[in-house]
């Protein structure tokens, strides 16, 4: 037993050092090659930010994590199906903007941190398909480098948004009234900006703001309709120092709970959640009605379960903005750090403790550590709340 947690924590220690190392040395070669382009870009003069009316060939950037990815996937597929565009994202987003239906041949895939060689890939892409239109869908840093490449590139409709020139009344208003959360918000407004204030307005009546058009072939898919699923991972679990991650303990004791009241769980998570959660997993597999399924699927796959549960319980992670792009019929986010308007949306229901540190990551605010020894907004959120939440949306009496 001691080997195995010695392998275990040596591999987690191994992983970790490899881990920052590589994206060490990623930084440095992002921060040279941002430097550079930077000052190049200003020897071009360009009119910058200007309309156009010339629905010509559209380059879309989306460079930022999943959850983000998954936030513009209603913009990707309109322009998708308006324009002729071709998507640039990183290798953790590859397989979502697949999932949107997009021709594999115009998407390019870079590094998370781009550096010389994805600049000299994507300035190539970009002469090789005389690109008219960029729209970078990023809004923290990463937006730096497609804004620089596409200046250095001579394409003249840039379209992007600088945070600090927007008021947060009206984002927030805009949130409010069409029950989206703001960083979509932002995203949508940069195609206000395209479409112009008329179309917009059509638009916003016509389609979703945030969707996946998913097609789920496979009717196996069909036994999970009275499954209600749990997540048992959450962003910054293990790389970050602020948690998100409902503790491991508290979602034993809730999924125990549900079975024993008679509900299907299954599980969802990945291969990094499973080392933490697997002691619970002997326990729960003597129960029928529980199916494991972490570390087990595609995000084709999580998708296409995600789109049939009726109920998903999850915190702030990737998941999460996925299950409300499909269209899961209910979703309950458990909220601890980050702020009830960075997760909002349909058949959205969301549990959080009032406390006065809570939340700390608002926006793109990201706190480097909990002011506490950890994080007491997850801790105190007890799961007989959440149990109660689920009772009431299913209408079971057990």
């Amino acid at each position: 037993m001691k080997n195995n947690f010695r392998k275990i924590k040596q591999s987690i220690l191994n992983f970790g050092l490899k881990f920052y190392l590589n994206r060490f040395i990623r930084k440095i070669d992002n921060k040279i090659t941002l430097f550079l382009i930077k000052h190049i870009s200003k020897i071009l003069v360009i009119n910058f930010r200007k309309a156009s009316n010339n629905h010509g060939k559209v380059i879309c950037f989306t460079l930022e994590n999943l959850g983000d990815t998954v936030r513009a996937s209603g913009i990707i597929n309109f322009l998708n199906n308006h324009y002729k565009s071709f998507i640039v994202c990183t290798e953790y987003n590859q397989k979502i903007i697949e999932l949107m239906g997009i021709d594999p041949n115009r998407i390019l895939v870079l590094r998370r941190d781009p550096g010389i060689i994805d600049l000299v890939n994507l300035l190539k892409f970009m002469k090789k398909n005389s690109i008219e239109r960029s729209i970078i869908l990023d809004h923290s840093n990463s937006k730096l480098f497609p804004l620089y490449c596409s200046k250095i590139a001579n394409i003249k409709n840039i379209h992007w948004i600088d945070i600090d020139k927007i008021k947060m009344e009206e984002i927030i208003d805009f949130s409010n009234m069409h029950n989206i959360d703001i960083l979509t918000t932002l995203k949508v407004f940069i195609l206000k900006e395209i479409l112009g204030e008329h179309e917009f307005h059509l638009y916003l009546h016509k389609e979703n703001l945030k969707y996946i058009n998913l097609r789920c072939e496979d009717k196996l898919y069909d036994r999970y309709k009275e499954y209600i699923g749990i997540h048992i991972g959450g962003f910054g679990s293990v790389l970050y120092s602020v948690s998100r991650k409902y503790p491991e303990e508290y979602t034993y004791k809730l999924i125990l709970e549900l079975l024993n009241k008679g509900f299907k769980i299954v599980l969802t998570g990945d291969n990094s959640d499973m080392k933490f959660f697997e002691k619970y997993i002997k326990e729960l597999s003597r129960f029928e009605n529980f199916q494991n399924l972490a570390g087990k699927l595609s995000i084709k796959e999580l998708s296409c379960l995600l789109k049939s549960l009726k109920l998903y319980i999850t915190p702030d992670n990737g998941t999460l903005h996925i299950a409300q792009a499909v269209g899961c019929k209910n979703v309950i986010v458990l909220l601890g750090p980050t702020s009830p308007l960075l997760v909002k949306g349909t058949n959205t229901y969301i549990l959080r403790e009032e406390l006065w540190c809570s939340p700390c990551i608002k926006f793109i605010d990201f706190p480097k550590k909990c002011v506490h020894n950890e994080e007491i907004c997850l801790l105190n959120l007890n799961y007989k709340k959440i149990i109660k939440l689920v009772e009431d949306l299913l209408c079971t009496s057990k």
